[in-house]
């Protein structure tokens, strides 16, 4: 007798690693966000002579990349985490539903007549 919460729960931590990638993805976006606030908000500062040099852009690229990887990290401006409590539902639900077709078509699958994949084919 299939046991609907069982099987539910099966296909829920087989879910996991696709909602742990959302998180990630809203967490790197969030950082994508604030370096390039950052980036805006440098922009605005005016332009002395001191120093500025040739690696200078690239140096104020790099800083303003680890500021933003710091901050997401911590989730600071939560804007990653707002991202995923909105997305979260969905994908998961999606990622069930899709595990559960998969796992239906397995078992209706004609392979299973011939497990091993022994027969031949017709080529012409």
């Amino acid at each position: 007798m299939m046991n609907p919460l069982t099987d539910n729960l099966g296909l829920a931590l087989q879910a996991a690693p696709t909602v742990a990638k959302l998180k990630k993805t809203t967490s790197d976006l969030e950082g994508v966000f604030v370096k390039d606030l950052i980036s805006v908000m440098r922009r605005s500062i005016p332009k002395t002579g001191f120093g500025q040099g040739y690696g200078t852009e690239i140096y104020d690229d790099l800083f303003n990349q680890a500021i933003a990887d710091s901050v997401a990290k911590r989730g600071t401006f939560g804007f990653g985490s707002m991202l995923f409590r909105q997305l979260a539902p969905s994908a998961f639900a999606q990622e069930v539903q899709r595990l559960a077709q998969e796992a239906t078509a397995s078992k209706t699958s004609p392979s299973t007549s011939d497990p091993l994949n022994l027969t031949l084919k017709d080529n012409s």
